[in-house]
């Protein structure tokens, strides 16, 4: 699987940047809801939530520990700057996907144990979780933090799909 088709698979729902993305990054994506409930009459909103998730795709050759770091850190730093929260945000979380040739054992681990979470105002104007989700294309080998184990499974599902083609 490279990134063309991981970004095909997202542009259902998302919507994909190829071209001035940021560095170190190779695209992004951005999802965006918003529900309304009310009462018999819109005049009558009773309550609204919205969910956002800004997506990081990066592509590697060789994952060592500290590019791992680095590329976690600079996504939750440029994820959070685009989280507006207000009192009717619900969560706005931040996913970063790695594409890497090679990586080293110890990143494998890492990976798993990552874990960044951010409470807007006591969670009374959302909250942020941060996944992370690593792809070896050598061997199609994955490992993700809690977070993102529903993109492990979209990952396998895509790696399936290439098979059966």
């Amino acid at each position: 699987m490279d990134l063309q088709q991981l970004l095909t698979s997202f542009e259902q729902y998302y919507t994909i940047k190829t071209e001035q993305v940021l560095p170190p990054f190779a695209a992004e994506a951005e999802f965006h809801s918003h529900t309304e409930h009310y009462l018999l009459v819109r005049a009558a909103q009773i309550a609204e939530s919205e969910s956002h998730e800004f997506v990081f795709f990066a592509e590697e050759k060789e994952l060592t520990p500290e590019r791992f770091t680095a590329l976690c850190n600079k996504a939750w730093e440029t994820g959070l700057k685009r989280v507006k929260p207000h009192f009717g945000l619900r969560n706005a979380d931040v996913v970063l996907i790695i594409l890497a040739q090679q990586v080293a054992t110890r990143v494998w681990s890492a990976a798993q144990k990552t874990n960044y979470f951010k409470s807007h105002c006591f969670y009374l104007h959302g909250l942020s979780h941060f996944k992370v989700l690593i792809y070896q294309t050598s061997s199609g080998k994955t490992a993700c933090n809690r977070y993102a184990q529903d993109l492990e499974k979209l990952i396998q599902k895509i790696n399936t799909q290439k098979e059966t083609i």
